[in-house]
């Protein structure tokens, strides 16, 4: 049996048009997971050239760091310094015209060289006496960072209340002579 030419153009092209099919439907899946793969290969090759961009950049942030560490207040290890935290917050707050109510310290915690304490206060005042409060924390001696402000009006004329939060950040290590001993001066009683 002999095929006609139309017959052998028909039969390829079934044969070719059933291969396809095939494959199609046989490499379907293959296709999506060959489209994933390409999606992390890019997003692999970004974080790559961020990482690379970081890396050259580390001489910078071991600067700042060493800067920052320089900055921190040194307490002898051992010594429990909340209540000269606490201390010093109440007074910059009294010092700015802000009336705090309740103060409530978060155990120390440590992280490499850096200990931090957190407070966690309930103030009243005016916006007035706020600014100055938050402009004298930062200028304060140590490192005091404002993690969360909250602020809502009393009612009252201009009067305002809320509850901030405030991380205290230092280093243990040998005192300098000059600030062996460590002094907390006691709080009157409102």
């Amino acid at each position: 049996m002999t095929l006609s030419t139309r017959e052998t153009i028909l039969t390829w092209l079934t044969m070719a048009a059933l291969l396809g099919g095939a494959t199609y439907l046989l490499g379907r899946a293959k296709f999506a997971e060959w489209e994933q793969i390409d999606e992390a290969r890019a997003a692999l090759e970004e974080q790559i050239v961020l990482s690379e961009h970081l890396i050259g950049q580390q001489d910078t942030w071991n600067e700042r760091l060493q800067a920052n560490l320089t900055s921190l207040k040194v307490y002898p290890a051992g010594v429990d310094i909340t209540p000269k935290l606490l201390e010093t917050v109440e007074q910059t707050a009294r010092n700015s015209g802000l009336s705090l109510s309740l103060m409530q310290p978060n155990k120390e915690t440590s992280l490499g060289d850096v200990s931090e304490v957190a407070i966690r206060c309930n103030w009243e005042g005016n916006l007035e006496a706020l600014v100055g409060f938050l402009y004298a924390l930062q200028s304060a001696e140590g490192m005091f960072k404002m993690r969360s402000l909250t602020i809502t009006p009393t009612g009252r004329d201009g009067a305002l209340k809320g509850l901030f939060s405030v991380d205290c950040a230092y280093t243990r290590g040998e005192v300098p002579s000059a600030e062996s001993t460590l002094r907390v001066n006691p709080i009157a009683a409102p």
